[in-house]
């Protein structure tokens, strides 16, 4: 019979605003019909995520035998939604909002993050802030509240590792050459991670890569090509 290890706790994308919605700023949008997209439909699901956070925190009270939790990130939408965590205000939201959900789920350890677009910065096809995409500051700024990028976490023979997606997907030809190469730098750590918990995974242990865009999952396997033991993605 198979015995219960531990109980985890899986969530993502919150998007809690940390300013007024209505009053994120960078973004330029100029044709009428994305306008008119941004303000209905876009902050009305801003809103509907706000509104319903007390639930979700609630829900969480209400279910706390959790040893563990793994947040996906994206727990926040910044004042300058593609830029991340830039601002002092956004920083102070973050902690506070992400206390909480700790606080809901009934941990103050045991919770492992994957960073998220929102949070570090974004230039993908749709983006509408010239100045938008992944910094120096905002990763900083989210390593002050979250800690480092890529983390690990075991329980019995699973082994749960998360990493960061923007590391492996976001553009940085935007950035000072200082800056530039200070994410590379990341981005070179987190391969050499990811390598060193592979090698190091014994046999008959099972391991979740846990990132928050699926889309790095494609160079993650370029990377794994080489190993012959597979492990389990999520």
């Amino acid at each position: 019979m198979a015995s219960l290890i531990a109980r985890g706790l899986l969530t993502s994308d919150f998007h809690w605003p940390t300013v007024t919605v209505g009053k994120q700023k960078g973004q330029v949008i100029e044709a009428w019909h994305e306008k008119l997209f941004e303000n209905i439909i876009v902050n009305h699901w801003r809103k509907h995520n706000f509104k319903r956070k007390p639930a979700v925190l609630k829900a969480f009270k209400e279910n706390r035998s959790f040893d563990f939790a793994i947040h996906l990130n994206d727990i926040v939408e910044c004042e300058y939604v593609e830029r991340g965590l830039v601002m002092e205000n956004d920083v102070a939201k973050t902690e506070e909002f992400y206390q909480e959900f700790k606080k809901a789920a009934g941990l103050r350890k045991n919770v492992m993050t994957a960073s998220g677009h929102h949070t570090l910065g974004y230039k993908l096809p749709l983006s509408k802030d010239p100045q938008g995409g992944i910094s120096k500051q905002a990763v900083e700024n989210y390593q002050k509240i979250f800690g480092q990028l890529f983390k690990i976490q075991t329980y019995g023979r699973f082994r749960f590792i998360a990493l960061s997606c923007s590391l492996f997907l976001q553009k940085i030809r935007h950035l000072p050459e200082e800056e530039r190469q200070f994410i590379v730098d990341l981005k070179m750590k987190q391969i050499g991670f990811l390598e060193d918990q592979l090698s190091q995974a014994e046999s008959g242990e099972i391991i979740f890569i846990f990132i928050h865009d699926p889309d790095a999952i494609e160079v993650i396997d370029e990377l794994l090509l080489c190993r012959e033991e597979p492990c389990v993605q999520i």
